[in-house]
């Protein structure tokens, strides 16, 4: 099979497409074909070394797949062959096939485009998580967004107004037309000042969350954006 390969520690431009020997089955896993796999910051970290973790050399980068279920083992509990899934898994996504424990693999609708479906197994709990078990905003709440077009910064947009709070999301220029669509109040542009801009947005008083992907300066101005009890989500290291 094919599958991007990363031979050393490097750029993710470096990496290479190689032909490999497909993955082995292990015990409760399932094999997929791939249809798509994400791509993120810490896609970069992993390849460069530079992650939390390291996996062993040489190894397929991706974290993140769709695709259709083609192999189970016999102890797998997994839905049937033929099923179409999205799947988190430590490495080996950037391949043509994968091997995936059972527990991480769950089917989604027909009709579901794969590059929405690819966002389902980290971003969006990601976002969630910091969300519903930690900030837990009420309807109305004021939710501050950093990094708002990136992948949990997006999900954490549309989770916030799917639990009936006011959004208010940063990013560049080119992404705000994206931001309005996908329902957030008010946008800002993350090239400027923000803290005066949320005071008069909130009326002056804060927010009741942020959802930190950036940190640095953000984090400190965060800070001072929130309103009594208000919680600041820091997102990545």
């Amino acid at each position: 099979m094919r599958a991007v390969i990363c031979e050393s520690w490097r750029d993710f431009d470096a990496l290479e497409l190689k032909d490999v020997p497909p993955p082995p089955m292990r015990p409760r896993c399932v094999r997929l074909r791939i249809e798509a796999v994400g791509v993120s910051f810490a896609t970069q970290l992993v390849v460069a070394g530079k992650y939390q973790r390291r996996p062993p050399l040489p190894f397929a980068p991706g974290t993140e797949v769709v695709g259709t279920i083609i192999e189970a083992a016999p102890d797998a509990e997994a839905p049937p062959i033929g099923t179409r899934v999205f799947a988190v898994l430590d490495w080996g996504g950037y391949a043509e096939e994968a091997v995936v424990d059972d527990i991480h693999v769950t089917a989604i609708p027909d009709g579901l485009p794969a590059e929405a479906a690819v966002a389902f197994p980290i971003s969006y709990p990601t976002a969630g998580a910091g969300l519903l078990w930690r900030a837990r905003p009420a309807p109305g709440d004021w939710v501050l967004v950093h990094g708002a077009a990136g992948g949990v910064g997006l999900a954490g947009v549309e989770i916030a107004k799917a639990m009936g709070a006011r959004v208010i999301a940063r990013a560049g220029a080119a992404k705000h037309a994206l931001l309005r669509d996908r329902g957030a109040d008010v946008v800002l542009d993350s090239a400027a000042p923000f803290r005066d801009a949320v005071k008069d947005a909130t009326g002056g008083q804060g927010v009741a969350c942020v959802l930190d992907t950036i940190g640095g300066d953000a984090f400190d101005d965060s800070l001072r954006c929130l309103g009594d009890g208000g919680t600041l989500v820091v997102i990545g290291f």
